[in-house]
C-alpha cells in the first residue's frame, strides 16, 4: 500500500516567515495531521465500499476510487466566508467516492442514509483532515520541502508542467488540476485529482477522466497562505 504520510503539502508549499511556526523536524514528524494517513483513507474506503455495496443498485459497477482534493487559500481567496483560528494553508478533503474508468460513479438505488456512529473511529482525524470550510479548529502544519520549486505565491504564474512534474516525482503518477476563474480574470489553482486502485495504491486516472476534470491553463497563480479573518462574502460556485 502507498505510503501517504508523505502528504501532497509537504511536498508542494514552501514554509514562509508567516506560516512557520514549527521546525523541519517537528513538521515532517507530524506531516501527516496536513491531509492523510493509511488509516484515515482506508477507513473512510472501507465505509464508502460497504455502502457501495449494500446501497447501490443497477449499474453499480466501478475500478476505482477519486479522491478530490482542495488548496483551500484558493477557495478562500475571495469568495468564502472564512473563520479559521490560524487562517488557511492546506489542502482539505472534497470527496472520496468509488468511479469507473471513465469517472461515472455508481447510481444509488434506493438512496442510502448515512449512520454517523460508523466514522466514530476516525472522527478526530476528519476534523483534521476534511474540516469545515467556514470554522476550521485545527491549523495543520505546512512543510518546508522547497525542492521541486513550486512556491504559493499570489503575484507570480505558476507552471502547470513543473507543478505536475513534481507531482509525478512523488507519486509516480501526473494528477487531473482543476482551477478557479476570478471575476476580474484571474486564474487560480482550487482542486486536484487523485485515482487509487481498490488497494489504495496511486494509479494514473484515464484519459477520458483526465480530459473530464483538468482544465487548468498551461500557467495559473498557486495562491499563499494567508491569515483570514471572517468576511461577508458569497461561495464560489464550483458547479
Amino acid at each position: 500500500m502507498m505510503n501517504f504520510n508523505n502528504v501532497i503539502v509537504c511536498h508542494l508549499y514552501a514554509m514562509t516567515s508567516i506560516t512557520c511556526q514549527y521546525s523541519h523536524k517537528y513538521c515532517v514528524k507530524i506531516e501527516y495531521q496536513v491531509l492523510m494517513s493509511n488509516i484515515f483513507i482506508y477507513s473512510l474506503a472501507v465505509i464508502v465500499c460497504l455502502y457501495v455495496h449494500v446501497g447501490f443498485g443497477g449499474n453499480n459497477i466501478w475500478d476505482i476510487f477519486i479522491l478530490s482534493v482542495f488548496w483551500s487559500p484558493a477557495l478562500c481567496y475571495h469568495q468564502t466566508e472564512c473563520d479559521p483560528p490560524g487562517g488557511y494553508d492546506y489542502f482539505t478533503v472534497d470527496g472520496l467516492w468509488p468511479a469507473n474508468m471513465s469517472f461515472y460513479t455508481p447510481n444509488c438505488t434506493p438512496p442510502v442514509t448515512f449512520n454517523m456512529s460508523e466514522i466514530q473511529t476516525i472522527e478526530n482525524k476528519l476534523y483534521r483532515t476534511w474540516p469545515d470550510i467556514n470554522n476550521v479548529t485545527i491549523s495543520p502544519v505546512i512543510c518546508n520541502l522547497k525542492r521541486y520549486g513550486i512556491t504559493p505565491s499570489d503575484t507570480l504564474q505558476q507552471n502547470k508542467s513543473d507543478f505536475q512534474m513534481a507531482l509525478k516525482k512523488l507519486y509516480n503518477v501526473t494528477p487531473p488540476l482543476w482551477c478557479y476563474r476570478s471575476d476580474a480574470g484571474e486564474i487560480y489553482f482550487l482542486q486536484m485529482i487523485v485515482c487509487l486502485d481498490k488497494f489504495l495504491n496511486f494509479i494514473e486516472c484515464s484519459q477520458e477522466g483526465k480530459n473530464q476534470t483538468d482544465d487548468c491553463p498551461e500557467t495559473f497563480k498557486f495562491p499563499a497562505y494567508h491569515n483570514t479573518t471572517k468576511q461577508s462574502v458569497k461561495l464560489i460556485n464550483l458547479k
